[in-house]
């Protein structure tokens, strides 16, 4: 791995491709994959139908939980993603951004409930505590 991956390992990144939202790492932990994949193999429990129905609620719901998923798994700690304005020289923390996207949303309370419910978030806690 050279300098610039070293540098990358704990940050996540994600982006929309086409018709799908993408999430992938530099050092090549994570190849290139949409949500709807990752959401399939790490077992996400979302409402299919729901997703089928374009439920946007739901949609978010598993962009988070694969977010979370992923950054148990893997060890990434920050995101970046330019759609979201998170640009490569400011990753930030997942956990912060995680709330950001539910207070700025635009999300009711029960949409924003909806989201967290389930969600295992302590590995992201105990990381944002160092």
């Amino acid at each position: 791995m050279n300098n610039q991956s070293n540098q990358n390992s704990h940050i996540l990144f994600t982006g929309p491709g086409g018709w799908s939202y993408w999430a992938w790492s530099e050092d090549g932990r994570l190849p290139s994959k949409d949500i709807e994949t990752l959401s399939e193999e790490l077992n996400v429990d979302v409402d299919r139908e729901l997703l089928a129905n374009g439920d946007d609620v739901e949609g978010f719901r598993e962009f988070v939980h694969v977010i979370v998923k992923i950054s148990k798994k893997y060890g990434f700690t920050h995101i970046v993603d330019p759609d979201m304005e998170i640009q490569i020289d400011e990753p930030q923390p997942i956990i912060q951004e995680i709330f950001r996207w539910l207070e700025t949303g635009g999300w009711t309370t029960g949409a924003q409930l909806r989201v967290l419910k389930g969600l295992d978030i302590s590995h992201l806690v105990s990381n944002s505590c160092k």
